[in-house]
């Protein structure tokens, strides 16, 4: 079983958001994410590796210490729809970094 996870956050007392990828941290998504909100961020995506699509963000190596911030910016996360091999999905976005977080999620 895989423990990959990948979660979009906005911390709104800075207006920061950011992607963060997990890879061997945490054994179940909801230790994941509820590390994030401990933090006071608010979860804006969250799945695991069978769920997203990478776009232009490749996964992390498996690390057993700790989690990877793979993108960060000022305000919140936006969300796009896209078209991908022929097919649109809902895209969110931090920066120039995007990926698909629920490829079940067709536009």
């Amino acid at each position: 079983m895989s423990n990959y996870f990948r979660v979009t956050a906005h911390y709104e007392k800075e207006n920061v958001s950011f992607i963060a990828d997990s890879n061997g941290k945490f054994e179940k998504l909801w230790q994941f994410s509820s590390y994030i909100v401990k933090r006071g961020c608010k979860i804006v995506a969250i799945s695991a590796d069978d769920k997203f699509l990478d776009g232009n963000l490749r996964k992390v190596p498996e690390n057993a210490e700790q989690f990877i911030i793979r993108a960060c910016a000022m305000g919140t996360p936006t969300e796009t729809s896209e078209k991908i091999n022929g097919v649109i999905y809902t895209v969110l976005r931090v920066g120039n970094i995007s990926y698909v977080p629920d490829k079940e999620n067709r536009v």
